[in-house]
């Protein structure tokens, strides 16, 4: 299974103005893909598959489940006059599970991160509220930080997107991959590499072992090449916990329980972080091409608005990354 991002963060909020199709022909560097060269994935349940409507257009996106009626996804995977539904099931090609009604669940609110801005690529998340409870084991967020120990470590990168960049019918099923945490600064981590995130898995979540289990450390949100291969971002949840917990602890708070009162994570506006793992890894902030949700409607085809000193910088990014990676693997 295959996340791509690219260093655009376009997604669902603008697939009516674009005219983003099903069958998107153009090159994206944003994350709303399947995991190319993982596999089939029938555990995570509570990663799901996204469904917007406006009209006669449909979008997608991955999403996860952290409460009965909360799923965090990527807050471009969210349009103001767009209806939402979240389905359930592994495969939402499989004609039986998409007919099958008891797999979907209607969002009555969704909620894109009031910091959010496009146009530099920044605090890319929010959360779906549904009006009755999933019935999925919701997955548990991180509110621990990185630090320069978890680079290099083994993650888990779960979404709906293509498996493969460019093959616009191979999306729609769940899939899973693992590969290696790469770097992270303040907001954002990185994976490198295959498998990776592409398009249709914005909003997925990337799992680390911790003591207590699996936590979701990351949302995708970004790639870097329309091949599905190169580089791929996360939003880091713990940057972000105060922000997700918010609506669980208003949708589905703790009986006796106050509120959460853990490590000093913050939101994306703290300072936490910005001199951990490596400091030259900045996530792309220049705004570039991609539809990070798919379309049931005319195709889609952006020029890249990614300039070349952009792309020298995230080049040189990469290989400072990956060289890190290598020197603590050696």
């Amino acid at each position: 299974m295959r996340i791509h991002q690219f260093p655009s963060v376009l997604g669902l909020l603008v697939f009516a103005a674009t005219g983003c199709g099903a069958a998107p022909t153009d090159t994206r560097t944003e994350v709303a893909a399947a995991i190319s060269a993982g596999h089939a994935d029938d555990s995570d349940e509570a990663a799901v598959w996204i469904i917007a409507k406006v009209g006669a257009v449909t979008g997608y996106c991955s999403g996860v489940v952290v409460a009965p009626h909360v799923v965090l996804t990527a807050a471009h995977c969210s349009k103001p006059d767009a209806t939402y539904s979240v389905f359930l099931g592994a495969d939402y090609m499989d004609a039986e599970a998409k007919a099958l009604q008891t797999n979907y669940v209607a969002v009555t609110e969704h909620h894109p991160h009031p910091s959010r801005d496009p146009a530099l690529n920044v605090n890319d998340i929010g959360v779906l509220i549904t009006g009755e409870p999933i019935p999925r084991a919701a997955a548990t967020i991180s509110r621990e930080p990185l630090t320069d120990a978890d680079l290099g470590a083994p993650v888990r990168i779960v979404g709906y997107g293509q498996t493969e960049g460019g093959v616009n019918d191979s999306y729609g099923r769940r899939n899973e991959g693992q590969t290696l945490l790469a770097a992270f600064d303040a907001t954002s981590l990185t994976l490198a590499g295959l498998p990776n995130i592409c398009l249709f898995d914005s909003g997925g979540p990337t799992f680390m072992q911790r003591a207590g289990g699996d936590v979701v450390i990351g949302i995708h949100y970004l790639i870097q090449s329309e091949t599905c291969a190169a580089q791929g971002w996360d939003v880091r949840v713990d940057a972000y916990s105060d922000f997700v917990d918010a609506y669980i602890d208003t949708f589905d708070p703790t009986p006796d329980a106050g509120p959460w009162q853990g490590d000093d994570a913050g939101d994306a506006a703290s300072s936490e972080g910005d001199e951990a793992g490596d400091a030259s890894h900045r996530t792309p902030r220049a705004k570039a091409t991609g539809c990070a949700i798919g379309f049931e409607a005319p195709t889609c085809s952006y020029p890249m608005l990614v300039g070349l000193a952009i792309a020298l910088a995230s080049l040189r990014r990469i290989r400072r990354a990956r060289a890190r990676v290598a020197s603590r693997r050696a």
